[in-house]
C-alpha cells in the first residue's frame, strides 16, 4: 500500500508528515519506512497533541530525533476538553517558520484519519500553501455529528485535500462523485494493517493459548454520555464471564474511571485495566 501512495510524481519532493496522536503515528509508519527507502527526504511535524504516549512510540519505533520537529511543545498527553480547545487554538495559530524551513519550497504535507491534529494539519498546509494529501480520506457515518468532531474534520479535510488516498471502494467512489476534479489514490487497506504487517515481519509475536478479548476506549461520546458508558461497563462484564478481558487505558479513560470506577469492573479479577503498550 505505502508504495501505491508515493508514487514517482512524489520524486523530487520533500514530505512533512503532521501528526498529533500515536495511532496517526503507527498508522503513517509504513509511510516513513517507505520514505526512507526511496530516499525521499522526510520529516515529522508534531502538534503537541499527544506529549508523552507519541514520544514513547516514536523511540518504540526507533525512529531518528532529528526528524521530529515540534510545532508546539508539550508534555502530556489531552485527556480533558477545556485542554484540549486551549491547544487547539494554540496550535492552529502556531508560528511555522522554523516547520517551514526544514523541508524548503518543495514540501508536500500529509496528514491521517480524522483527529483534530488532521485538521491543524490541513490549516497549516493552507498557511504554507503546501499540496496536502490525506491518507485513509473519505470515511463518512452520515451524520454530521456522529462521531464528533471526527466527522466534521473528515469533512472539512477533504475540502482542501489535493491528493484524496480512501481505504476502501466506498469511500472512492464518495470521493470521485463528491471532487470530480481531484487526485485519488485507492489505498487498498487500512494503514494499521500495513503497521502490524511490518512489526510482526521483525518481530513475531508469541500470544497466550488462551482465547482473551482486548477492550479500547476513548472517544469522548461514549465516555460523555451516561447511558452508553453504563451499556459498555455492562458488555464488558458481560464478555468478562467467557473469556478474560485486557482493557488499555488511554488517558482520557483513566480520567473517567477515577471518577466513576464501577466495582464491578475494578474489582473483577476477569477484567485487567492495563497501561497502553507499546506498539512493537
Amino acid at each position: 500500500m505505502p508504495k501505491s501512495l508515493i508514487s514517482s510524481h512524489n520524486m523530487g519532493m520533500s514530505f512533512a508528515f503532521v501528526m498529533g496522536t500515536t495511532g496517526e503515528l503507527i498508522k503513517m509508519f509504513p509511510l516513513l519506512i517507505e520514505s526512507d527507502r526511496r530516499e525521499i527526504d522526510w520529516k515529522v511535524w508534531h502538534t503537541g497533541q499527544s506529549g508523552v504516549a507519541f514520544l514513547n512510540q516514536w523511540r518504540d519505533f526507533q525512529l531518528p530525533e532529528e526528524r521530529l520537529l515540534r510545532g508546539i511543545s508539550s508534555s502530556s498527553d489531552l485527556a480533558e476538553n477545556s485542554k484540549a480547545l486551549a491547544w487547539f487554538v494554540k496550535a492552529i495559530c502556531a508560528p511555522l517558520k522554523d516547520l517551514s524551513k526544514s523541508t524548503g519550497e518543495t514540501s508536500q504535507i500529509w496528514v491521517h484519519g480524522d483527529t483534530l491534529s488532521t485538521l491543524v494539519g490541513a490549516a497549516w498546509a493552507f498557511r504554507l500553501k503546501c499540496p496536502l494529501i490525506h491518507v485513509e480520506a473519505g470515511l463518512r457515518s452520515g451524520s454530521l455529528v456522529q462521531p464528533f468532531p471526527e466527522e466534521m474534520i473528515r469533512r472539512l479535510v477533504s475540502t482542501r485535500a489535493h491528493l484524496h488516498c480512501p481505504p476502501n471502494d466506498v469511500s472512492f467512489e464518495l470521493l470521485a462523485k463528491k471532487y470530480p476534479s481531484s487526485q485519488l489514490v485507492h489505498s487498498g487497506v487500512n494503514t494499521l494493517r500495513e503497521a502490524l504487517d511490518l512489526v510482526f515481519s521483525q518481530n513475531p509475536s508469541q500470544l497466550p493459548e488462551e482465547k482473551f478479548v482486548v477492550a479500547n476506549l476513548h472517544r469522548f461520546e461514549n465516555l460523555s454520555h451516561s447511558y452508553r458508558w453504563q451499556k459498555i461497563i455492562e458488555t464488558v462484564q458481560r464478555v468478562a464471564v467467557k473469556f478474560p478481558v485486557y482493557w488499555f487505558l488511554h488517558p482520557s479513560t483513566q480520567k473517567k474511571l477515577r471518577e466513576e470506577a464501577p466495582e464491578a469492573i475494578v474489582n473483577n479479577p476477569r477484567v485487567h485495566l492495563r497501561e497502553r503498550l507499546p506498539f512493537t
